[in-house]
């Protein structure tokens, strides 16, 4: 297992990826303001981590089943590096706390803290408050400990002025016995390393026999990995003290010296201890009446840190030290060097496209497929840590590896105006009557966005997309098929409002609608362009708790001289889609794209279409188990499983609106030679649907099984399955 800390939007993630089960996760750690260190237990259940809470760093241990928190230490030293030990049985760490036992801050008046760290040994099984001492140099700070192997660690030590690798190993003594034995425990430690410079960081793997180190030389750090010596093969290395060490060394004595003998009130010169007092707030809390207008904070409700003099120093020379040293400096200011770190990785099975856009027309006559089928899917994301800048690639590899599917695009993130460069590739292959042929798509968008505030924004796109039909060459006649080409400019405006909150995967609170128009423009034609105007209205109430009333009312036309084919019926990712070839397709409408008009349970594809479309859909959407549930469900499958009642009604047409003569629906054409016969029926053009369904997540996808019956002509039609892999309506 692995695991890193991600800190962005005022958040700490923790993404973690098990490599035995090869499964990734994330989780979001709240209430914590940083996550200074973070290990994983051997079993991989729990981490172990120093996080800074309310202004002090302490030692937690989150579980991944209960998805809680275990707070091992709660006072104001400074606790970090924790490492398990002793296959998770115990933690050393590294702190500053000056004795061995664990106290909760509040409750006393005086604390010590020393001014460098040594490590610590926790038990938990145990669970006492009293520590064991693995190091005590007052000269000296040791970090990053790490297990060497059973019954040993190692740490990096400044004991002679440079942070060198020490090995501690734990032992213990009888120290007499009475009607048991009692025992001495302590720590042998020695020195493996002399080197010249630091190591910065290490990290040991006991168990894979490895080591590295980061060592900063010729301003660049550098890593070190290399085989882990044997603790027997393990020799003491002699140090020389730098100066500084030996002056420290030095200064630690002679204050011992001056200080033995002396009582603690009573000492002129400090120990190695830094004192830190807590004053009595009693005088405060007197006054309650508080002017909020015209207040200041007394100084003595402060710590005061590095009192130099005597401990009985008056509350005016207190005063001035906190005010000397509390004076605001302004950092240097430094320029911001753009580095990239990945922020999303993903892989895994998927049955959509990378990237919606409207079909090539293919005639009807066959179901139209906006979900590519079974394939893998591969995403890989980068971003500034800033946020200013966001590198994304994608891949969609189907099967048969001939329809893949690719994406690459650049946004710039900077300003208010977000700006967004977009490449997109994409192959499907639609079966003719006569001809197979597969259709190639490139895209080059140009997408800018300005937030108006956050919920409310507008955005503008420029596409140039090229749209290549190849005939397959199955017999002499497609052989002879040139391969078609048409090229677009597009540009296309969206107004978009969303101010909904999620409530839960698919379940919404609030409103939001999109008003958007395009035009195509077809390069090396004047007679060629498409203009498509609509909007999408959706809104979402909350019943009861988890209770939702979802409505969405949507509508869209196409002009120009080419046009947009709306598709009613089904459902969007309709797996196994059927289609109705009952219903006329105006072909004098010179359609040149397709799409769906979705969701209309209850019919086939095709029950009604035309270039323009209507349509209104309404659903109730009960989460059972988390409705009742008064606690957090661990079963993905149960905290999503939802129980759907919904209803739907629209219509597609050709012509000034669906009762027009023009609309095709009202005319079939019958060809029995020499007879060719035009025959005017009557139909009512609005259909509905209703009926239930199931939702639930599962394996990381959300799925869908409805049963609709379908209302044509005043007639309730038998009902229709449809198993379907998409949110929302």
């Amino acid at each position: 297992m692995f695991a890193f800390i991600i800190e962005a939007k005022g958040q700490n993630y923790l993404y973690y990826y098990n490599l035995d089960t090869r499964k990734k996760e994330k989780r979001i750690l709240y209430n914590f303001e940083k996550i200074v260190d973070i290990s994983y237990s051997p079993d991989g259940s729990s981490f172990l981590f120093s996080a800074v809470q309310k202004g002090q760093s302490d030692l937690y241990i989150y579980s991944l089943v209960s998805n809680s928190f275990d707070r091992i230490t709660n006072d104001i030293y400074d606790d970090l590096f924790p490492r398990f030990i002793n296959d998770g049985k115990q933690i050393v760490f590294s702190s500053n706390r000056p004795d061995d036992t664990l106290r909760i801050a509040p409750g006393y008046e005086i604390y010590q803290l020393q001014p460098r760290y040594d490590l610590f040994l926790y038990d938990l099984v145990k669970r006492s408050n009293t520590l064991r001492r693995v190091t005590a140099t007052p000269t000296a700070n040791e970090f990053y400990p790490m297990e060497y192997e059973k019954g040993a660690i190692s740490y990096l030590s400044d004991y002679n002025g440079i942070y060198n690798r020490y090995i501690a190993r734990f032992d213990s003594a009888i120290t007499y016995i009475d009607t048991t034995t009692h025992y001495r425990y302590f720590t042998d430690a020695f020195a493996v390393t002399n080197y010249s410079r630091s190591i910065i960081e290490q990290d040991i793997n006991w168990e894979a026999g490895k080591f590295s180190e980061i060592i900063y030389k010729d301003l660049s750090y550098h890593l070190y990995i290399d085989d882990l010596p044997l603790f027997e093969e393990l020799s003491a290395v002699e140090l020389t003290n730098t100066s500084y060490a030996q002056n420290l060394q030095q200064e630690i004595i002679k204050r011992e010296e001056e200080n033995k003998g002396v009582s603690y009130g009573k000492r002129k010169k400090q120990s190695r201890f830094s004192n830190v007092h807590y004053y009595d707030n009693e005088a405060l809390q007197e006054d309650k009446n508080v002017d909020i207008n015209d207040y200041q904070f007394d100084q003595q409700s402060f710590i005061k840190f590095n009192v130099t003099e005597t401990d009985e120093a008056t509350d005016e020379q207190l005063s001035g030290q906190f005010e000397k040293q509390s004076k605001f400096f302004v950092p240097k200011r430094r320029n911001y060097n753009v580095q990239y770190s990945i922020n999303e990785m993903v892989s895994q099975i998927d049955f959509t496209y990378l990237n919606y856009d409207y079909q090539a027309f293919s005639g009807g006559g066959h179901p139209i497929y906006q979900t590519p089928g079974f394939n893998v899917f591969l995403k890989v994301g980068v971003t500034d840590l800033l946020e200013d800048y966001r590198i994304t690639g994608g891949v969609r590899l189907s099967i048969n590896l001939r329809n893949n599917e690719y994406i690459l695009s650049f946004a710039n993130l900077r300003k208010r105006l977000d700006k967004e460069i977009l490449f997109h590739r994409k192959v499907f292959e639609e079966v003719g009557v006569y001809s197979l042929i597969k259709h190639y798509t490139h895209e080059f968008h140009y997408i800018v966005k300005y937030p108006f505030n956050p919920v409310l924004s507008i955005k503008g796109t420029f596409t140039l997309r090229n749209d290549k039909a190849v005939f397959l060459s199955t017999d002499q006649v497609n052989l002879k098929q040139p391969d078609q080409h048409n090229n677009w400019a597009v540009f296309k405006t969206e107004f978009i409002f969303d101010n909904t909150r999620s409530l839960g995967l698919n379940l919404y609170s609030g409103t939001r609608f999109k008003i958007f128009g395009e035009y195509y423009y077809l390069l090396g034609n004047t007679s060629g362009d498409v203009a498509v105007v609509g909007f999408d209205f959706r809104n979402y109430i909350k019943i009861h708790r988890t209770l939702i009333w979802a409505n969405r009312f949507a509508g869209s036309t196409s002009l120009g001289t080419n046009k947009l084919i709306y598709y009613m019926g089904g459902v969007d990712n309709w797996v196994s889609p059927k289609f109705n070839v009952e219903t006329p397709i105006d072909y004098t409408q010179s359609y040149m794209f397709q799409t769906l008009a979705t969701s209309m349970r209850g019919f086939a594809q095709n029950i009604r279409n035309g270039n323009s479309f209507a349509l209104i859909s309404t659903e109730l959407r009960f989460p059972v188990f988390r409705y009742f549930a008064n606690r957090p469900l661990k079963s993905d499958f149960l905290n999503n499983f939802q129980i759907v009642g919904f209803g739907d009604i629209g219509t597609a047409w050709t012509g000034i609106n669906p009762y027009s003569m023009e609309n095709s629906l009202f005319t079939r054409y019958v060809e029995r030679p020499p007879l060719n016969i035009t025959v005017e029926i009557q139909k009512e053009p609005i259909v509905g649907g209703f009926g239930g369904g199931l939702r639930t997540r599962v394996f990381g996808y959300f799925l869908r099984a409805d049963l609709a019956w379908g209302v044509e002509d005043w007639y309730i039609l038998p009902s229709r399955f449809y198993f379907s892999l998409s949110l929302d309506f």
